[in-house]
């Protein structure tokens, strides 16, 4: 037993014990691999406690203690314990190590340095302490000889240099740079012909980590194993990557898990059946969906915990998914397309109120010259770094036309299929479209022709993987003639409105004094709306840049008190129909209704046939 760093000998509490036995690990193996309950102040004498806010340390730190240990020297290298309380550093966190202790290996106590010397016994690495106890106890109840190590976390076993960058914003930010390295732990073993098994939990092999993936080899827990795999593959390893079948209900499944479930025998089945070479993200995101009809009870769905999409800009465009804006030509959405592309670009939040997750933005437009773009480049500030800008005539994308009763394909696969690629080889985040009539040639108020587009779209988005934001039009209607604002301004309203994940409109709005003021209203298919933003300019050399505020509708109710102040003026000389007030109030005829109903309910006015009088007048209806 390891206890060199503490004045007791280890112990285990009755629920760490249960804790563990729930993990398939027994007592006496943990004890014998260093693992022991310990108390506050033992914990603190260590070293732990230092990290830690003061607001923090009330709550104390006796938990589960994993006691790590050098396997050539069989000393304590270091510790790492599993709170009984709640710890917030940053986020909630389930595990704490001494501030400045640098990453080590787990190695149970059946791990020795002959195994490690020796390339004969075959290595499982696999992510935390709990999931290394497992494995390593299960396979010598089956007599197997591996040498298993726990890393802590599924990034624990490579690390790459990092850079402290001072930001503009006087912060600070490190940034990982150059190529990655094993630890130490792992560096010291010899892996030349050595067979070696990868078990990281099964959510490593979902949409989201594959997503992830596709954006960057060192991004999501894909990533950490494919580095950790050629990082070994380098040194000779024979890797195999064991997939854990995922549970299929939101959950993810570790090994002390599966081993839990169905025992140590089948856990050897799967380690050395059931591997990969390498992982295929692209496999993993286009899995065909068999047709089931799986009902859930509500209750239950509430507190299972799903993954929410990455957002490219939260909210509002998720990776794999699409977006609008649309506005009446000359509002300014190209330059709030080009605002989000900047913000994604920097990583900053976009028109200052939206977080946005930091990439690579394509911006494909086909409306101006490229040195009308400049010109307007010019006016965005400091451009930052993966801004990248295309500009083709035209762009069809929809995979056929309709030719009267005839349906013939355009050859636009191969085009589609090379942007895609493109767009990979760019490592881009954001994709934006502008404008979205420019890319098609089909019927947009055909709900078929423009099902299909966005499927292409989709396609698009999910295959980069990204996410697509498209810049549209408001249909050419008076403003006069409708009462709504939001998605039904938008051209093909009908047709498009259920397609994307979310719609932006930009509107221009009238102030008293001649000015305008600009307003940015959102519907949002997967979540809460947000509030509408009124939109300010920054000006000077600066005047491509939007920022937003809140939006207060103090111009149309005043517009509304004083439309019903003109009505019963006009009222005032008795009674009329409601297109003689709109003539005689110089009123749009769908405002002057709404602002009559408004009247009646208020009882300010009343009506007879198609005549409206003033409630209480001289006007006797009979």
């Amino acid at each position: 037993m390891l206890n060199q760093g503490f004045e007791h000998a280890p112990t285990l509490e009755p629920k760490h014990i249960s804790e563990l036995e729930k993990r398939s690990i027994s007592e006496e193996f943990a004890l014998a691999s260093g693992v022991s309950s310990r108390c506050d102040n033992e914990l603190r004498k260590l070293g732990f406690g230092s990290g830690i806010p003061r607001a923090q340390q009330k709550n104390g730190i006796q938990g589960l203690c994993f006691t790590y240990r050098d396997p050539w020297t069989d000393e304590e290298s270091t510790w790492r314990i599993k709170p009984d309380g709640k710890f917030n550093l940053n986020g909630p966190i389930k595990y704490l190590s001494r501030k400045g202790d640098k990453v080590h290996g787990f190695f149970p106590h059946t791990v020795t340095k002959e195994d490690l010397a020796d390339t004969k016994t075959p290595a499982v690495i696999t992510e935390g302490e709990y999931k290394a106890l497992a494995i390593a106890e299960n396979l010598e109840k089956l007599d197997k000889k591996f040498a298993v190590i726990g890393l802590g976390g599924v990034n624990g076993g490579w690390h790459r240099e990092k850079d402290v960058v001072l930001l503009p914003d006087g912060t600070h930010e490190k940034r990982s740079r150059g190529p990655a390295r094993l630890i130490s732990d792992l560096d010291g073993i010899e892996w030349k012909n050595r067979l070696v098994y990868i078990v990281f939990d099964s959510d490593v092999g979902t949409a989201k980590h594959a997503s992830l993936f596709k954006r960057s080899k060192y991004s999501g827990a894909m990533g950490a194993e494919h580095i950790l795999a050629e990082l070994l593959r380098a040194r000779g390893a024979d890797v195999r990557i064991v997939v854990i079948p995922d549970p299929g209900d939101g959950s993810k499944l570790g090994a002390d898990d599966y081993i839990a479930q169905h025992g140590a025998h089948e856990f050897y089945k799967l380690l050395v059946n059931n591997w990969v070479a390498r992982r295929d993200p692209d496999e993993i995101l286009h899995k065909p969906q068999p047709e089931t009809f799986r009902f859930e009870d509500a209750r239950e769905l509430i507190e299972t915990k799903l993954d929410r999409p990455v957002f490219v800009i939260d909210k509002l465009v998720p990776i794999g998914g699409t977006a609008i804006i649309a506005a009446a030509p000359k509002l300014g959405k190209s330059g709030i397309a080009l605002n989000a592309a900047k913000s994604v670009c920097e990583g900053s939040e976009f028109l200052g109120v939206f977080p946005t997750t930091k990439g690579r933005t394509a911006y494909i437009q086909t409306e101006i010259p490229k040195w009308a773009m400049a010109e307007r480049l010019k006016l965005m500030g400091e451009l930052p770094e993966g801004l990248l800008i295309y500009t083709p005539n035209r762009l069809h994308l929809n995979f056929f036309e309709d030719q009267g009763y005839k349906r013939t394909e355009t050859g636009n696969r191969e085009k589609a299929g090379a942007l895609v690629e493109a767009l990979k080889a760019q490592a881009v985040s954001l994709a934006i479209f502008d404008p979205l009539t420019h890319f098609h040639n089909l019927n947009e108020n055909n709900p078929e022709h423009m099902t299909h587009l966005f499927e292409v779209f989709r396609m698009i988005a999910r295959a980069v993987p990204c996410g697509v934001l498209i810049v549209h039009h408001h249909r050419k209607t008076a403003r006069s003639l409708v009462s709504y604002e939001g998605m039904e301004d938008m051209r093909a309203s009908m047709v498009l409105g259920a397609e994307p994940d979310s719609i932006l409109s930009l509107y221009a709005k009238e102030r008293s004094d001649g000015t305008r003021k600009f307003k940015l209203k959102f519907e949002i298919r997967h979540g809460e709306q947000p509030e509408s933003l009124e939109l300010l300019r920054y000006g000077g050399e600066n005047a491509m840049l939007w920022k937003a505020v809140p939006w207060e509708d103090s111009l149309a109710t005043n517009r509304s008190l004083q439309d019903r102040r003109d009505i019963l003026f006009a009222l005032d000389k008795g009674p009329m129909t409601a297109s003689k007030i709109a003539a005689a109030t110089d009123t749009p005829r769908a405002t002057t209704y709404r602002r009559l109903d408004e009247l009646k309910e208020a009882g300010e006015v009343a009506k007879n046939g198609n005549l409206y009088y003033v409630s209480g007048g001289n006007y006797d209806p009979e």
